[in-house]
């Protein structure tokens, strides 16, 4: 990364990721990525794929999830951020070249890849879930006590619906 912070703004390199991040099970990390230098740092810009483990919200099964993203983000060197950041306490160091001149993309790749997995994941698109009433995992197989309840990952209101009365003063 040295020869890159003393070339002139605008020079371009250009990398090949293919990777694993040792945190929350990232694996199979590769993409292309171009790296040009900036006024003060290097600007990171490319399209990204990446592999994790996520459970699923209906099984509760652990299931494989890939996602590419674009991630475009400035890394800035510390000796610039020391120097012209007065309150560096309130700086993200997630995006900095450390001074060995090392810029390390595994943080800021970690936090887009757990941006990207969706609030319910599925572990396939038609899981059919949990029973409520025993637990059994539905895409296994049926249970005893299927046949009096409804499949799938919702119940049917209208059977368990109760009527209420209305009280007027």
């Amino acid at each position: 990364m040295g020869h890159l912070l003393k070339s002139p703004s605008g020079s371009r390199a250009s990398y090949l990721i293919d990777e694993s991040i040792h945190k929350d099970e990232i694996e199979n990390i590769y993409g292309d990525i171009i790296l040009t230098r900036t006024g003060h740092g290097i600007m990171v810009k490319g399209k990204i794929t990446a592999n994790t483990t996520v459970m699923c919200s209906r099984c509760l099964k652990n299931a494989n999830y890939t996602t590419v993203f674009d991630i475009e983000e400035e890394f800035l060197p510390e000796a610039y951020i020391s120097s012209h950041i007065t309150r560096s306490d309130d700086f993200d160091t997630s995006s900095t070249i450390n001074s060995d001149n090392v810029l390390d993309l595994s943080e800021i790749i970690r936090q887009c890849v757990l941006l990207s997995i969706p609030i319910k994941p599925l572990c396939k698109p038609d899981c059919a879930g949990l029973c409520v009433l025993c637990g059994q995992n539905l895409n296994e197989g049926t249970c005893a006590c299927s046949a009096n309840t409804n499949s799938g990952p919702a119940i049917n209101i209208t059977t368990t619906s109760h009527t209420t009365e209305r009280r007027t003063t």
